[in-house]
């Protein structure tokens, strides 16, 4: 490589394998199963039969069915996106039926699932599900920061007494 580049230039990059085939109805079926079960990505994946790094092609190119007009439907990706957010509410969901409906001998498993829960929630929602934090003034303006000093009284600042 010239100049002692590591990276190859653009033009003899390695191409991309067989491109992968758009399956309209095994991509509605990991969406069902986003949305309705609450399963991750691979969870998704692995019940439909699809590889993930397959539905990660999908998600990237936004695919969308070929006899499909690209100006009226939604592509896979923005689907995908919808479907993450319900996922996250079905969560959400999740977290009081869990604490609610767990016997008190399976106090630490329903402890771990749902701090698993809460904690991924407001990683990937912290908008919706983080711990909310105002550092700011009334009204979303600025903080103002006043100091008052006191200082004892010492004597130092007095006039001096004349005559003496």
């Amino acid at each position: 490589m010239p100049n002692g580049s590591r990276t190859p230039p653009a033009s003899t990059t390695r191409a991309r394998g067989r491109p992968t085939v758009f399956d309209p109805a095994k991509a509605d079926e990991i969406l069902r199963l986003i949305v309705d079960e609450g399963k991750t990505r691979l969870g998704a994946c692995a019940a439909a039969g699809v590889a993930y790094s397959t539905v990660g092609e999908w998600i990237v190119d936004n695919r969308r069915p070929e006899d499909s007009d690209p100006e009226t439907t939604e592509g896979f990706g923005e689907r995908y996106a919808r479907a993450r957010f319900a996922m996250m509410d079905r969560w959400a969901d999740e977290v009081l039926t869990i604490a609610d409906e767990s016997p008190p001998s399976e106090y630490n498993h329903a402890r771990l699932r749902v701090d698993s829960r809460k904690w991924l929630l407001s990683k990937l929602r912290p908008d919706q599900y983080g711990d909310h934090l105002q550092l700011g003034g009334p009204g979303g303006g600025p903080l103002e920061i006043r100091a008052t000093v006191y200082l004892p009284d010492n004597g130092r600042d007095r006039p001096k007494a004349s005559g003496g």
